[in-house]
Formats: C-alpha cells, sequence, structure tokens
C-alpha cells in the first residue's frame, strides 16, 4: 500500500473532521468554562485525540503504525507543553526570589 494512500483516506479525512468538530465544542463549552486550568483542557485534548482513535484500532481501520504515529506525535507535544511549562514556572519562582530579597533587604 502506497504511503499517502495509507495516511490520506477517506476514513482519516472522517476521523479529522470530528476531531475538529469535538474539539471546536470542547473549547465552546469547557474551554471557558477551565479557561485557567490550562492542564485540564490539554488531558482532555489527549483523552479526545485517543479515544476517538481507539474504536479505528480496535476495528482493524488503522493498523498500530498509524497509531502509534498519533501517539508518538501527541507524546511529543505533551513532553514540549510540559518543558515549556517548568521552564516558565522556574522564571516565575526565581522573578518571586529576587523580589522578595529585595524587598527585605531595603526594610532592613
Amino acid at each position: 500500500m502506497d504511503a499517502a494512500k495509507k495516511f490520506f483516506n477517506p476514513l482519516n479525512l472522517l476521523y479529522w473532521l470530528a476531531l475538529a468538530l469535538i474539539i471546536t465544542i470542547q473549547h465552546l463549552t469547557v474551554g471557558k468554562l477551565w479557561k485557567r486550568q490550562e492542564n485540564h483542557r490539554w488531558t482532555l485534548g489527549y483523552a479526545t485525540v485517543f479515544g476517538l482513535s481507539i474504536p479505528l484500532v480496535a476495528a482493524g481501520k488503522w493498523d498500530i503504525f498509524t497509531w502509534a504515529a498519533l501517539f508518538f506525535g501527541v507524546g511529543i507535544s505533551g513532553a514540549l507543553k510540559t518543558g515549556l511549562e517548568q521552564t516558565s514556572a522556574s522564571a516565575e519562582a526565581q522573578h518571586i526570589r529576587r523580589s522578595t530579597y529585595g524587598q527585605t533587604k531595603r526594610q532592613r
């Protein structure tokens, strides 16, 4: 089977369209409620991506390599998000420590 036909076929198009519709609905409903809980929204997104793909793998419509490519892509996204979040949290903590140290030094 040609690689292009393997990834670009009507079933995959239907998957991506359904995924786009579900994510849009989630953004309009849960996204507004969980505006400050970014990790909750990301977890819901991962569950949506994989939850929608499991029936395709179980029915034999997707082979394990297609699902593994999806898993790998989302895994890289999650790793990058975690790294960026930790870097941001570290920079924020450093800023707080510096401002707190400066205030206590001036109070003496």
